[in-house]
């Protein structure tokens, strides 16, 4: 099975679960619509870019995408702290917090294409747990 095929497999997993929060309402008549759920989780598409970018990570590709694959985690993953740190979810501020320092673009910490290719689908993953996971609490919701 060439490699893409895996890659592929991942990424509609991966929005096949976000999907599934977003349409997971008990009753179907008096669900929010999207806007009322990306109020409360807006970081799901940032986090679903990066997922999408990370996942093609572990083929062969120019260096230039890679480049643009730091700038673009380590963005998102500061703005998934920053929401961890806003919505009092120190789990997340610090585990984001360390995804940025890792994919940061400034000073880039430089590890063999083996030893990055985990790290990316890593990384994919807990973009996607972000998704499922993190949500801003209201007053008046549950967890």
């Amino acid at each position: 099975m060439p490699p893409w095929v895996g890659v592929l497999i991942f990424v509609l997993i991966a929005l096949i679960v976000a999907g599934q929060v977003a349409i997971a309402w008990p009753d179907r008549h008096s669900r929010p619509g999207p806007r009322a759920f990306l109020s409360r989780r807006p970081h799901t598409v940032p986090s679903l870019i990066a997922t999408t970018l990370l996942a093609p990570a572990v083929l062969e590709l120019p260096y230039g995408y890679f480049t643009f694959l730091r700038i673009v985690v380590c963005g998102v993953s500061i703005y998934v702290a920053y929401c961890g740190y806003k919505w009092d979810k120190p789990w997340a501020m610090w585990l984001f917090g360390l995804v940025a320092v890792l994919f940061n673009p400034v000073i880039p910490v430089h590890l063999t294409q083996e030893i990055w290719q985990p790290i990316d689908l890593a990384t994919a993953g807990l973009f996607v747990v972000a998704n499922c996971v993190l949500t801003e609490l209201r007053e008046g919701n549950s967890p």
